[in-house]
């Protein structure tokens, strides 16, 4: 079995060197692996470093390749997944690294009867060097515990209603199938990995694994997504992306017409007053908002249902 990691690199050197070191140090031998960092120019020096960091890794089988002018972000994820020659590529940002069972996991899923274009996992979070935790209660942690470990198909209501809790592609580890691969859109702004996935699950097999195999890290005074410049673009975009929608589902349709505004306040909590200050929240606004959190809820936990266990093949004796 073959698998080329990607890693799109911007700027960051020392958890390019952590990414690097969490790929290295995986046990499993059943999968070679090959690893592309595409680094797109920021400044010579920190050009100059990630050379000299590439350098020190004789033992990972690397080829470098370098991007002046800059690709930018999805065109540095589409030369990554482009180069590669083996039937499978997995994005890594270069933020980010992998747990030690990850190609344990990659292995178990081309044994596996599935059959898919894009798989992406489950991954922890880690802000300012420490673990963000994840405390679920009631219902959502029954919801939790039997999905666990289970597969299920992405479908357009996942991004309709936030069905995955953000979670889209790509995550930190996702598998594409290289024949056949479809580029990533910066028309769509920062949005482009949330509508890439919706988009491409209507004529594609995209399946997420819920299975936490890396992890996601960010500072918080430098996280790109915490600014509110970001913040309001995501909600402008996820606002045009779902009335686009409305042909395909007759509650999308029903969403779009009676809840929109209800809608729209549901993308921007908590930061409403910080991202929107010139939006005027009416009494019917916020019943519009608690009638879309229903048909959100229900949508999310009857998708119960549609997770799966991964069925291994047979081995022939």
């Amino acid at each position: 079995m073959e698998l080329t990691i990607g890693i799109p690199v911007y700027k960051n050197v020392d958890t390019l060197n952590t990414a690097l070191k969490s790929i290295a140090t995986q046990k499993n031998k059943e999968v070679d692996c090959k690893v592309i960092i595409s680094e797109d120019f920021s400044t010579n020096e920190i050009h100059q470093q990630i050379v000299q960091l590439l350098e020190k890794w004789t033992n990972l089988q690397i080829e470098y390749y370098f991007n002046k002018p800059a690709l930018g972000m999805s065109g540095n994820w589409n030369h990554c997944i482009q180069l590669a020659s083996t039937g499978y590529v997995a994005l890594l940002h270069d933020d980010d690294f992998l747990y030690s069972n990850y190609l344990d996991e990659v292995a178990k899923v081309m044994k596996s009867k599935l059959r898919f274009d894009v798989l992406f996992w489950d991954n922890d979070e880690w802000a300012d060097g420490k673990k963000v935790r994840r405390d679920y209660h009631g219902i959502k942690r029954v919801y939790d515990n039997l999905k666990k470990g289970k597969i299920k198909k992405y479908k357009s209501g996942d991004y309709f209603f936030g069905g995955l809790e953000g979670k889209t592609l790509p995550t930190c580890g996702t598998l594409y199938k290289r024949d056949g691969f479809e580029e990533y859109e910066q028309k769509y702004g920062y949005s482009v990995d949330e509508i890439y996935a919706e988009k491409l699950c209507k004529k594609k097999k995209i399946y997420f694994y819920n299975k936490t195999v890396a992890v996601h890290t960010y500072r918080t005074e430098t996280n790109l997504s915490s600014t509110y410049k970001v913040k309001r673009s995501f909600v402008l975009e996820r606002e045009e992306h779902r009335q686009s929608m409305s042909n395909q589902s007759w509650i999308f349709r029903f969403c779009n017409k009676y809840l929109h505004d209800g809608m729209k306040l549901d993308s921007m909590y908590p930061w409403q007053d910080c991202l929107f200050p010139e939006y005027m929240v009416t009494k019917k606004i916020l019943n519009e908002k608690k009638m879309f959190n229903i048909i959100k809820r229900i949508y999310i936990y009857s998708q119960v249902f549609s997770y799966k266990n991964m069925k291994i093949k047979n081995r022939k004796k």
